[in-house]
């Protein structure tokens, strides 16, 4: 989602300038980092329980896909 949107800033033109170099943008695109990278814990622990905590597998996937989703919308 993040590299979808990063190219598409830098492709589109706005007052003949790519929109990539607009300061809002920049900022739009840093908040989506900032909010997608506290998911990066719980996912590799996720992935971790699924392997050796597997009674606990659903129960952080179902927490995972809850914030992912919350971010993502």
């Amino acid at each position: 989602m993040i590299e979808q949107a990063v190219a598409y800033a830098n492709q589109r033109k706005q007052f003949d300038r790519l929109i990539g170099s607009f300061q809002a943008v920049k900022h739009m695109c840093a908040e989506m980092i900032a909010g997608l990278e506290p998911i990066r814990s719980p996912l590799w622990y996720a992935a971790h329980a699924f392997d050796e905590q597997p009674e606990e597998a659903p129960l952080l996937g179902c927490h995972l896909l809850a914030h992912a989703s919350e971010i993502g919308r």
